[in-house]
């Protein structure tokens, strides 16, 4: 950095968050779907049924925003971890030295 820090870089947490993310967005997605076939006589009332509706119809855009953020943000996390293994591998051939 120019500065004297350090700036360290935790690749498997990077993974695991990469991951996390993802399968949020997978629960998320589904979470949507689960309530849409729900139905009063599954509920036990009409009123219950028009308030989950009325919910999902309102949140319905914010699902899915929700979930394509989450999707992107995973990806960009699992990518970042493997542009640092590939330095981490790169830099540990280099002070190797050439094999003979």
């Amino acid at each position: 950095m120019g500065d004297g820090r350090e700036t360290q870089v935790d690749i498997a947490g990077l993974l695991k968050s990469g991951r996390a993310l993802g399968a949020i967005a997978e629960d998320l997605g589904m979470s949507h779907h689960r309530i849409e076939g729900l139905r009063s006589k599954d509920l036990g009332s009409r009123r219950i049924d028009a308030a989950l509706n009325q919910f999902a119809d309102h949140w319905k855009y914010g699902w899915g925003v929700m979930e394509e953020k989450l999707k992107e943000t995973s990806a960009k996390l699992t990518a970042a971890a493997s542009q640092y293994e590939a330095i981490e591998s790169t830099l540990a051939r280099g002070f190797m030295g050439p094999i003979a």
